[in-house]
């Protein structure tokens, strides 16, 4: 498994469980209380974030993988990618690129930070769980699945922006 695939579905380990399938959940906007994830995958047409997240809302993230984090941290996107993000994000969509590495993670949340990177030091690296936190949120379920959020971690990046 590539280093990238392994760090996603060690992300994905730390996202509160879904329900059990016997388990009786009312339909209706207001009860959505589990995270849904879906791999993207396309071989026809490249660009498309990596996995969609979808609770009370959308979120889509474009994950990579670095062996460390250097002094300025600029996520290797290729061209489609870069189109494919900023397309979405100018639509106003819920769009983020997470660069991970041994040493803790990264988000970039818009395409001035991941097409022109941020400094280390102005960046809050965060661990894998935070990740998993900052993403329920992202999808307006923190809390729902009786994690405790003592710590806001709902704007992880950098303060050059």
């Amino acid at each position: 498994m590539k280093p990238e695939n392994t760090f996603i579905a060690s992300v994905h380990r730390m996202l509160a469980p879904p329900p059990r399938p016997n388990m009786n959940i009312p339909v209706g906007l207001k009860n959505i209380t589990r995270l849904h994830k879906e791999k993207m995958h396309n071989t026809f047409r490249s660009g498309t974030a990596d996995v969609w997240y979808s609770g009370r809302m959308d979120l889509w993230i474009e994950y990579k993988w670095v062996p460390r984090l250097g002094k300025k941290i600029t996520p290797k996107l290729s061209p489609n990618q870069k189109l494919w993000l900023n397309g979405r994000w100018v639509e106003g969509r819920n769009v983020k690129v997470v660069v991970g590495s041994p040493n803790g993670c990264i988000v970039f949340r818009t395409p001035i930070e991941w097409l022109y990177g941020v400094e280390l030091s102005d960046a809050q690296v965060l661990t894998k769980a935070e990740i998993a936190r900052w993403i329920e949120k992202e999808c307006g379920l923190a809390g729902s699945q009786g994690h405790q959020s003592d710590q806001d971690t709902s704007t992880p990046l950098s303060s050059t922006v």
